[in-house]
């Protein structure tokens, strides 16, 4: 990087160019991993309340829902799924606001003035 800064044949679009470039991959890559990890994170966070046994009959009742199809004529539309992918969803943007919110007001990384 210091080589980009100390090159005098480097015009400001090669400069923005390269470092955009640079920048990009790293957020790629960043986002990749956190992505990965929140995958895992929320499956082990909604995953045991799927498995929850409400009548004691030794098989968890709410993995029933997972099953749950909606059929419209010949087609099955596992609504069940949807319901599970939603919830997964709720939980990566509360993720994501409450790391957010943080950053804006417990960090100075980005003011707000």
């Amino acid at each position: 990087m210091l080589k980009l800064f100390k090159s005098k044949k480097l015009s400001v679009r090669q400069f923005i160019i390269k470092t955009a470039a640079i920048a990009s991959l790293f957020v790629w890559i960043l986002g990749k991993k956190i992505s990965d990890f929140l995958n895992a994170f929320i499956a082990l966070l909604v995953e045991p309340f799927f498995s929850i046994d409400l009548n004691n009959n030794g098989e968890p009742d709410l993995k029933e829902i997972l099953n749950y199809n909606l059929k419209i004529g010949k087609k099955k539309i596992p609504i069940g799924r949807i319901l599970m992918e939603f919830c997964k969803l709720l939980l990566h943007l509360l993720f994501i606001y409450c790391l957010i919110y943080f950053v804006l007001n417990y960090t100075k990384l980005i003011t707000m003035k």
